[in-house]
C-alpha cells in the first residue's frame, strides 16, 4: 500500500467516525423543549459532551495508530509511541453553547420562525462535534511531531471536493511544522472555533511525514497547485493572490 492509500485510508476511517458521531447525536436533540430551554438545553450539553468523550478518544486512538504505523512503514529509528490528545478544557461546552446561541434571540429582534432556528442550530452543532472529535486526531498527530525528533513535518490530505482554502492549504504539501504554520494567527476568516485553520464540517485530515520519505498528493491536488501558480502569478500581496486563487478555484466550472 503506498502512502497515499494509507492516508486515504485513515481519512476514511476518521469521516466513518465523524458520521456515526452525527448518527448517534440526531436523537440527542430531542432533549431541547419548546418553552423550556433554560432547562434542557444544559441536559442536551451534558448528554453530547458525554458523547464527545467517547468519540474523541476513538479519534485520537485511530491518529496515534496512524502516526505509528507511518513511521514503523518509514523505517525510523528508535521506539516513540504517541499520545492520543483530549479535547481542550471547557472548548466542548463553549462550542454547543454557541451553537445554539440563537435559539434566545428576542422577539423584538424579528427573527426567523423558530422552527428554522432550531435546525439552524442543529446543523451548527453537528458541524462543531465533528471538529471537536476531528481535531482530536489532528492534535494528536502534531502533538506527536512535537516530541518524535525523527519526523519532518505535517500536512493536510483532504477530499476532491474540498473548499478554495483548504484546496490552497492541501496543495503546500507537508509544509507545517506548528500549528501557527498552518494557520492559527489567521483563524477569523473562518467559521467554527479553534485555532487551526479546520473549519466545521472539514474534510481535512492531517499526515505525518518522517525523515526518508516523500509526500506523493493526489492527481487532484496537483492541478490545484498548478491552478494556483497559474492564477496568482501577476498577483501582488498574500491577500491578492488568496482572492486570485479563490476566483480561479470557485469559477472552474462556469
Amino acid at each position: 500500500m503506498t502512502q497515499q492509500e494509507r492516508a486515504a485510508e485513515y481519512q476514511d476511517a476518521q469521516r466513518a467516525l465523524s458520521a456515526q458521531l452525527v448518527e448517534e447525536m440526531a436523537p440527542l436533540w430531542e432533549l431541547i423543549r419548546l418553552g423550556a430551554f433554560a432547562t434542557t438545553v444544559p441536559a442536551w450539553i451534558e448528554a453530547v459532551l458525554e458523547l464527545l468523550r467517547r468519540f474523541a478518544g476513538m479519534s485520537g486512538t485511530l491518529a496515534a495508530d496512524h502516526y505509528a504505523d507511518e513511521r514503523d512503514t518509514a523505517g525510523v529509528r528508535g521506539i516513540f509511541q504517541p499520545t492520543p490528545a483530549e479535547i481542550p478544557p471547557g472548548k466542548a461546552e463553549a462550542s454547543l453553547r454557541w451553537a445554539v446561541k440563537d435559539l434566545w434571540i428576542s422577539k423584538a429582534d424579528n427573527p426567523p420562525p423558530i422552527e428554522e432556528r432550531l435546525a439552524a442550530a442543529e446543523e451548527k452543532a453537528s458541524g462543531v462535534a465533528q471538529k471537536i472529535v476531528a481535531d482530536v486526531g489532528r492534535d494528536t498527530i502534531v502533538q506527536a511531531m512535537g516530541e518524535d525528533p525523527e519526523v519532518l513535518g505535517w500536512g493536510r490530505t483532504t477530499g476532491p471536493d474540498a473548499c478554495f482554502f483548504c484546496a490552497l492549504m492541501a496543495s503546500r504539501g507537508p509544509v507545517y511544522e506548528s500549528e501557527e504554520t498552518a494557520g492559527g494567527s489567521a483563524n477569523d476568516q473562518f467559521e467554527g472555533e479553534g485555532k487551526y485553520k479546520f473549519h466545521d464540517h472539514c474534510d481535512c485530515t492531517v499526515y505525518p511525514v518522517f525523515r526518508g520519505q516523500r509526500w506523493e498528493p493526489p492527481a487532484y491536488v496537483d492541478e490545484w497547485d498548478r491552478l494556483y501558480t497559474v492564477s496568482t502569478g501577476s498577483e501582488r500581496g498574500t491577500q491578492a493572490k488568496l482572492r486570485a486563487f479563490r476566483r480561479a478555484f470557485e469559477g472552474r466550472e462556469d
